[in-house]
């Protein structure tokens, strides 16, 4: 059976304040939390749900705003990261490997402590 459909996905990266996140970031707090919402709220308007790929540290600084997308525009929330913009490693950035330079243990590793901090 033949599907003709057009199956689109809408995801966004949400990432830490610029001072934190060199790798790019919104200028502040509240200017994340209002591009997040806005795109959300847009997407549920138009009958589409994003998919927010969230790093730890977002999460636990916003988590009741995603808990709210969550609730409110079915929004999908889904776990991000960047070894070397994660806590603070941001601050020596040269130090540290983007995920797929390191090893399947020391991923494994990353993994387990992104999900216990996404879990708080």
């Amino acid at each position: 059976m033949s599907d003709d459909r057009l199956h689109i996905c809408m995801t966004m990266d949400v990432e830490r304040i610029k001072a934190c996140s060199p790798l790019g970031g919104p200028p502040d707090w509240r200017f994340a939390e209002r591009s997040v919402r806005s795109y959300c709220e847009e997407l549920a308007n138009l009958g589409f749900h994003a998919t927010l790929f969230i790093v730890p540290d977002t999460a636990t600084q916003q988590s009741e705003i995603f808990r709210d997308l969550e609730t409110s525009t079915e929004a999908e929330l889904g776990l991000h990261i960047h070894p070397q913009c994660w806590g603070d490693r941001y601050q020596d950035l040269d130090a540290y490997e983007y995920f797929g330079g390191y090893s399947g243990a020391e991923q494994r590793d990353f993994l387990e402590g992104a999900s216990d901090q996404w879990e708080t």
